[in-house]
């Protein structure tokens, strides 16, 4: 998105990254202008064309004058997202990399490459990103935000202030049929991160 520099001090229009267009899934802005993770700054979204969302933001940051060093900070990680019901072993553990918060350092996680798993798909309008998993509707952008800013470790702040609150798994410990909610997040590496995967699960009557 860093908007091109021309001879004389000035600089072209910025534009859309590469493999962004027509995608639909979760997003991550990440401004990462402060000296550590502790100051940088995230906005976690949802689209059901992630290009088009971010097509009228590029003429903001060129109508308003944003620096190519000022943008060279700021990074946006986009991708999907599958969801499925609690599943029967055998499972994988996976190894949590970066931003090891808090522990433990594997977590159990359904085979990613085996059956079962159903794609999500922002539904658009204005529309809340949900699935149901194990009979419950989840709120995936919210269970998401909380992952972000809770689990993952990296600290800083976020701009999603309708979301940050809690989220608790919607049903009691012990409860009939409850299930853990088990997320994995893996993202490439950028900037000052290094590519990275972190799970970690939500037990039935906990919060994140």
């Amino acid at each position: 998105m860093v908007p091109p520099a021309l001879p004389g001090g000035a600089f072209g229009p910025a534009a859309l990254p590469a493999g962004m267009a027509g995608v639909p899934g979760i997003y991550m802005i990440i401004n990462c202008q402060g000296p550590t993770p502790a100051t940088h700054n995230r906005y976690i979204g949802i689209s059901n064309n992630i290009g088009n969302r971010f097509t009228p933001r590029m003429s903001v940051v060129t109508e308003l004058g944003f620096l190519a060093a000022t943008m060279g900070s700021i990074y946006v990680v986009w991708g999907s997202v599958k969801v499925r019901n609690h599943p029967l072993a055998p499972w994988v553990l996976t190894t949590n990399t970066a931003n090891n918060y808090p522990p433990p350092a594997q977590i159990p996680f359904p085979n990613w490459g085996g059956g079962g798993w159903t794609a999500a798909v922002p539904a658009g309008g204005g529309a809340a990103f949900t699935a149901v998993v194990d009979g419950n509707v989840i709120n995936l952008e919210h269970l998401l935000i909380r992952f972000a800013m809770t689990r993952m470790g990296a600290g800083g702040t976020v701009s999603n202030n309708m979301l940050m609150v809690p989220f608790p798994h919607p049903m009691a410990l012990g409860a009939v049929g409850a299930q853990p909610l088990i997320v994995k997040f893996r993202s490439a590496g950028f900037g000052p991160y290094p590519p990275f995967t972190r799970a970690d699960t939500l037990t039935p009557g906990f919060v994140w």
